[in-house]
């Protein structure tokens, strides 16, 4: 039986990670819509860039035109060799400016292409970021870390790269056609459906593997997004699986996933390969129909050599964004599979929501009250927490005990609001949390937990953490109140000493008791300390025990705690069960009745050496 504090909803077991599928994906006319909604902003980059696409269509259209009129006018004036030095010189002159026009608005494209794709992807990072700051803690329970960095950081890089390297290409390449088409049917109808049957064909193609690739590099993203949470998890549990010898085991795991990934890749090329080759072959037909019919018209006298040469280098410049649109396709559908997976983030329903009218507290007296709390953290769960009702006045010292699973963490959940209850209201000085302000709530609350989570930065920076507000000086005396100036002082650059990535250059004490400074640093008026001694040895326990008497003095405070130094401080005691409020009373108080407080006591303290209390 254990007897253990702890801070979080419902936790998922060990195993191989089954990506979440998300909102069902949108259609990628929905998903192009967005993109130009997030494009807006930059529409000056976007009219430049269009500016240049069209000129650049336009000139790849008048090249074909002018090689026609030299043959014609004066390499085989009338069928014969022609003389015009002069003439022909002027053609190809025009013929230079113009490609020398067509490098410089492709590069313009693609430089203001870039620029707005850039912003577009900064932009969708930002919206994110900030809609995973603004959900509740039901979104990550089932979510590993890694999945959620890979559809930030992966999947948008995937469509980042697309948009910058790409997309110009694919959008000038559409251009081109409609252009081509538009002056092949001004020129010669007949020769120019010839020359165009080859689109619908094409089309077809496309259409036809439209379905099997979008799902195939679908799963190439989820497979991805599992990966990286697996390397995520075994990078982050590295000491655990070195200390039970484990790494056969961890290696097998992430080869499970390395091979779905591998398969999924392999999948996702084997339908992208189709569409190229296909395309090629239509290529052919369609050049072969083109020489076929345009010389049987130049047979009847209906059409002129150059024509015919400009047709086929209409067609060559047709192919050449059909091709490109082929080649580029996997990489578009991988692209629009990123984009959905990141604008899921962003669609996701925030469950708890600011009130319109939410008001915003100047002062905290710290006075709790839970009326007829009940929350479940899923459909079908039993509750974590059924029908608990308690009073806390400020200034006072509650303790929560219980064993795992008891509903000391829901308890606190809902203090701070990660969760809202099913039935009931927690209220704070008479007002319900709901209608608070977030900010105005946990800015006078402050959480010290068993596992603290330092940031990378310094130490100084780490403890400031817990307000934005405070000087140096504030940070300083917060830290010789903890017990840890002694400490930082022995660092190599003291306060500005950094903390590594998880703290690993600093010890389980330390990071407690610099858990415990930020906590106060914010001069909370709740505080709450979930088993925050209960990795410490006992001198630095003593330390802490100290700087907590000074903070328990002036705000209301609540232990999650097994220790009896820890629980006996308490001034009520609060004893949940199967997350029900089975007992409350002081230490001594609750071992008279000789409950579920008094068993666990047996069980836990009976060899303490704190003297027992007469009863």
């Amino acid at each position: 039986m254990s007897w253990q504090g702890g801070f979080g909803g419902p936790q998922s077991g060990t195993g191989a990670y089954i990506e979440d599928q998300g909102p069902k994906s949108q259609s990628d006319w929905t998903l192009i819509r967005r993109l130009v909604k997030y494009s807006r902003e930059r529409k000056r980059e976007v009219a430049y860039m269009v500016a240049s696409v069209a000129i650049f269509s336009a000139s790849g259209v008048l090249g074909p035109i002018l090689t026609a009129y030299a043959i014609d006018e004066y390499i085989f004036p009338g069928g014969r060799p022609g003389d015009d030095v002069t003439g022909l010189s002027v053609i190809v002159i025009a013929y230079m400016l113009i490609s020398l026009v067509t490098y410089a608005t492709e590069n313009i494209q693609t430089y203001y292409m870039a620029t707005a794709g850039q912003y577009v992807v900064y932009k969708l990072r930002k919206d994110a970021v900030e809609k995973l700051e603004k959900l509740s803690l039901r979104y990550f329970n089932n979510r590993p870390i890694g999945a959620i960095i890979s559809h930030v950081t992966n999947d948008v890089e995937v469509f980042n790269n697309f948009l910058t390297f790409q997309s110009t290409q694919l959008i000038s390449g559409f251009t081109s056609i409609i252009g081509i088409a538009i002056v092949m049917f001004f020129i010669n109808v007949e020769l120019a459906i010839v020359a165009l049957s080859i689109v619908p064909m094409l089309a077809l193609l496309i259409y036809l593997l439209h379905g099997r690739m979008k799902e195939a590099w679908m799963s190439t993203r989820r497979s991805v997004g599992a990966l990286t949470a697996k390397v995520a998890e075994s990078v982050a549990g590295i000491k655990v699986t070195q200390s039970f010898a484990a790494e056969e085991a961890d290696e097998a795991e992430f080869a499970e996933s390395n091979r779905r990934n591998l398969t999924t890749n392999v999948e996702a090329a084997k339908w992208s390969s189709f569409v190229g080759p296909m395309a090629q072959v239509i290529q052919s037909f369609g050049i072969f129909a083109v020489f076929y019919v345009g010389a049987t018209i130049i047979y009847s006298g209906g059409l002129e050599i150059g024509i015919l040469a400009a047709f086929y280098i209409w067609l060559n410049n047709l192919f050449r964004p059909v091709q490109q649109i082929t080649q580029f396709y996997p990489q578009y559908q991988s692209a629009m599979v990123g984009l959905d997976r990141v604008l899921q983030i962003i669609d996701a329903p925030v469950d708890l929501n600011e009130s319109p009218d939410a008001i915003e507290f100047a002062e905290v007296r710290g006075e709790v009250e839970f009326r007829h709390v009940s929350l479940r953290y899923k459909e079908g769960d039993p509750n974590a927490l059924t029908d608990v009702n308690v009073h806390i006045q400020p200034r006072e010292i509650v303790a929560i005990v219980g064993q795992t699973g008891a509903g000391k963490s829901t308890f606190v959940n809902l203090l701070f609001r990660f969760y809202d209850p099913d039935e009931g209201a927690v209220l704070l000085d008479g007002h319900d949390v709901r209608d608070l302000k977030f900010q105005s709530l946990r800015k006078h609350m402050a959480i010290v937990l068993q596992d603290p989570f330092l940031f990378s930065g310094s130490v100084m920076e780490n403890i400031r953490y817990g307000n934005l507000d405070a000087t140096d000086e504030d940070v300083i005396r917060v830290a010789k109140d903890v017990g840890l100036d002694d400490f930082i002082m022995g660092l190599p650059q003291k306060y500005d000493t950094l903390i590594r990535e998880s703290a690993n250059n600093i010890s389980t004490g330390q990071k407690q008791l610099v858990a415990i400074a930020r906590a106060l640093v914010a001069n909370p008026n709740v505080l709450v300390l979930d088993e925050a001694t209960s990795k410490v040895d006992p001198f630095t326990e003593v330390l802490i025990q100290r700087a907590l008497d000074k903070a328990f003095s002036d705000r209301t405070t609540f232990i999650i705690a097994h220790r009896l130094s820890t629980i006996r401080m308490a001034t009520r005691i609060l004893v949940l069960d199967h997350g029900r409020l089975v007992e409350e009373g002081s230490h001594d108080e609750l071992l008279r009745k000789d409950g579920v407080y008094a068993k666990l006591y047996r069980i836990q303290f009976q060899n303490s050496v704190a003297p027992r209390p007469s009863e």
